[in-house]
């Protein structure tokens, strides 16, 4: 399995702690405004999702889908779902005077799958895909609450909408393909992209420092691709040695929305 490891979650903490100190001490001599830190967690539901050729007509490495066509007539590719993209949060804001607040936002998802189905073989018939994967993104996000600045608020519901973009790096391991005598293994890879955060939602301010975040949030994180080079075709008894195959990369859209819950908290 694939995914992020533990110096990737140490650097969430240095460069929040980092952000936070450089962002005091800046706002501290203008005296303006608030900094707050972010912490949160979701679960998002499964995304669908379809793994097809980046150039179904290469040769050399070779179009693992190769611009074949299954008995309906429909492209040669593999239909799924995205789960259990379970996401931990951190981030550096600043509250202005206004309705508008701007944060560095930090997510990590430590280990999600795709599960699904390619279409080579006749209907009914195994052909299950499978891999598992991790994404780290970092992001620069504008919210506005939807309140009269001079009103009080503690213990109110704050509506706010929000806009981000930013970078994602995601990791794909081994793809196996599994069919009744036969399993096909295509090699993971690391992709970078620009990724784009949606989100709406409510926060209640427990107290003068404390406010809890309730949000709906869309995230696009671009591509994922399979890794080029050496895969291979491997038989489930053994009776011949694994075929080696040197493939084209398939990529996916990578993108997904769910309910956040998180805390924020003024220095």
């Amino acid at each position: 399995m694939t995914r992020v490891t533990c110096p990737a979650i140490g650097w969430i903490v240095v460069v929040s702690v980092l952000m936070a100190t450089i962002l005091h001490d800046g706002v501290s001599r203008a005296e303006a405004g608030a900094l707050y830190f972010r912490s949160g967690v979701s679960s998002e539901p499964a995304q669908d999702a379809i793994f097809m050729d980046v150039d179904c007509k290469s040769s050399s490495p070779a179009a693992l889908y190769g611009c074949g066509k299954d008995r309906t007539g429909a492209p040669r590719q593999s239909l799924g779902q995205f789960r259990g993209m379970e996401t931990v949060e951190l981030g550096v804001g600043y509250e202005t005077r206004s309705a508008a607040r701007f944060e560095l936002l930090l997510a990590y998802r430590p280990s999600f799958r795709f599960e699904g189905r390619s279409n080579f073989l006749a209907p009914g018939r195994m052909e299950t895909v499978s891999a598992e994967m991790s994404s780290f993104s970092g992001l620069l996000a504008a919210f506005v609450d939807l309140r009269e600045p001079s009103s009080p608020s503690t213990g109110k519901v704050i509506p706010f909408v929000g806009f981000g973009v930013g970078t994602a790096r995601t990791e794909i391991g081994q793809t196996t393909l599994t069919f009744p005598a036969t399993k096909t293994i295509v090699p993971g890879a690391s992709t970078s992209n620009s990724t784009v955060m949606l989100t709406a939602g409510f926060g209640v301010e427990l107290n003068e420092f404390t406010t809890l975040d309730v949000a709906w949030r869309y995230s696009d994180l671009g591509e994922i691709r399979t890794g080029a080079g050496a895969g291979s075709v491997v038989w489930h008894d053994g009776r011949r040695e694994p075929l080696p195959l040197d493939l084209a990369p398939t990529r996916s859209s990578l993108a997904s929305h769910g309910i956040h819950i998180s805390l924020r908290r003024k220095f």
